[in-house]
């Protein structure tokens, strides 16, 4: 799938941050117009990493760890209907504001993340993206254990050991799951989006080495 991967130059933009490798992808999306940016990513093995399916022997597996609590909310100033706990307000929160970076990676080939992920009729989810560049912004009226779950479910894709974003995990292929640069073997519906968090998600036959990123520096 796709051409061989090269380096290339950084992208650029206010919130893209910098990362290592650099193309331009399609990518469709359900119910919102999107932008369409993203990178190629090129990166030796990484045989330190392990798939969902087979998690390291010295953390438990995904049926047994404990998943961070759903956010309990009340319907919010707008009659869109709340998500997954997480209320679709007309004002912008400015309580608790963090940002965590989303990677996502088929057969080696980035892909983009939307831009305007969460943004309803005349209000805005307390996860949600402003540009095409993998950054979720979560602003929320108070501090939580919110989950890269929820805002899969706030985008409308799907998010499983088995599928992610509409693209299954077929025979021979694992989904590999990189927190901050390291292996994270359960779920990946229970990732906290703790603030500065860099997320990366591979569906492929092995993993690769997870690509670096640097928020820019506003967030920091």
């Amino acid at each position: 799938m796709g051409t061989p991967r090269q380096t290339a130059e950084p992208c650029h933009g206010p919130e893209r941050g910098r990362l290592t490798l650099a193309a331009r992808l399609p990518l469709g999306r359900a119910a919102v117009a999107l932008l369409v940016a993203g990178c190629l990513a090129s990166a030796p093995p990484s045989p330190s990493a392990s798939p969902v399916a087979d998690p390291p022997t010295a953390q438990p597996p995904s049926s047994t760890a404990p998943a961070p609590p759903v956010v309990s909310a009340t319907p919010g100033d707008s009659p869109v209907p709340v998500v997954s706990g997480i209320a679709c307000d007309v004002d912008e929160h400015t309580t608790y504001h963090a940002h965590a970076h989303l990677n996502m990676l088929f057969d080696g080939e980035l892909q983009p993340i939307p831009a305007d992920v969460g943004f309803g009729p005349g209000c805005l989810f307390w996860l949600h993206t402003h540009g095409p560049h993998g950054v979720i912004h979560v602003e929320a009226p108070a501090e939580a254990a919110f989950t890269l779950g929820q805002f899969f479910d706030i985008w409308g894709a799907p998010l499983s050991p088995t599928e992610v974003a509409g693209r299954a995990v077929g025979p021979g292929e694992s989904l590999f799951v990189f927190v901050d640069g390291q292996p994270y073997p359960g779920d990946p519906r229970g990732i906290v989006l703790g603030n500065l968090v860099t997320i990366e998600l591979q569906v492929g036959t092995q993993p690769l080495e997870p690509l670096p990123y640097t928020f820019p520096a506003e967030f920091q």
